[in-house]
């Protein structure tokens, strides 16, 4: 849940007694920065010159700092917020228990001054100070995190603080236990003479083929059962031509083999 700060900033606004100023007057805005220490925003006033308006709350305590960052953390909707630049309305929630909260609660949390010199408070504003105020909610929209600046805290700390939190296993939690891993056992090569490094290490006569030949010698064509001929003939012919190509195959493969284990080692450098 995001967005809408600029209806709640306007209704804190009517109950300081500090209305917005009509929209003329938001053109004369010529500046506008923040920061740890607030806002800036310069005025042009045509050829009165300019001032400078400079608005800040009133800061949080480290003490209340950490625990809303604790509890910000604590949550997984609130700090994926966060840290995306973004800020659900409810987020004063997580001041609960602290006294404080993000938004001013009266007008002395906020702290405003003018280069004209005239006092802001809640009998009323200097009309470049309400000329600043309501444009406040616009900002807040578009970067919320603007809020916890003008309590004093410095955003990229927040950040860093809260990704910290996040980390950190929760309080109580037992620590995780990594198991050793064992090397495997090594075991010993066996002892190999370089000069028969590439010599079979039997004789190549007891060595079983590695095609052997079916019982039946023409095992496929038996097993297909009848051939589909009428001619006696044509059959025969089939079959002596599928014998020929088996021959043929069990030849050259016994060829192949002998030729693979009879390598001499030159040969295979």
């Amino acid at each position: 849940m995001t967005g809408g700060w600029v209806p709640r900033w306007q209704r804190l606004l009517d109950s300081f007694g500090w209305g917005g100023e009509p929209p003329a007057r938001r053109r004369r805005i010529a500046s506008f920065s923040s920061g740890p220490e607030g806002i800036e925003a310069a005025l042009r006033l045509g050829d009165e010159g300019r001032h400078v308006v400079r608005i800040a709350f009133l800061p949080l305590s480290p003490k209340v700092v950490d625990a809303v960052v604790r509890n910000m953390a604590g949550k997984a909707r609130f700090a994926a917020s966060l840290l995306s630049g973004r800020l659900p309305l409810d987020a004063e929630s997580a001041f609960a228990g602290t006294g404080r909260s993000l938004l001013p609660v009266s007008p002395q949390e906020v702290r405003i001054a003018c280069t004209c010199g005239q006092e802001s408070d809640q009998a009323g504003l200097c009309p470049h100070a309400g000329s600043v105020l309501p444009l406040l909610g616009e900002r807040f929209d578009r970067d919320p995190l603007l809020l916890f600046e003008l309590r004093g805290v410095d955003r990229s700390d927040l950040l860093a603080r809260l990704k910290r939190h996040r980390a950190a296993p929760s309080p109580g939690a037992p620590p995780a236990r990594l198991e050793a891993v064992r090397p495997p056992a090594r075991e010993p090569l066996p002892e190999v003479r370089p000069d028969t490094f590439f010599r079979p290490p039997r004789a190549l006569a007891p060595l079983p083929p590695l095609h052997s030949p079916s019982a039946t010698g023409d095992a496929v064509l038996t097993r297909l059962g009848n051939l589909p001929f009428a001619d006696p003939q044509a059959s025969q012919l089939l079959f002596e031509l599928h014998r020929a190509v088996g021959l043929g195959a069990r030849e050259r493969l016994a060829e192949w083999e002998w030729r693979k284990v009879s390598r001499r080692p030159s040969e295979d450098r």
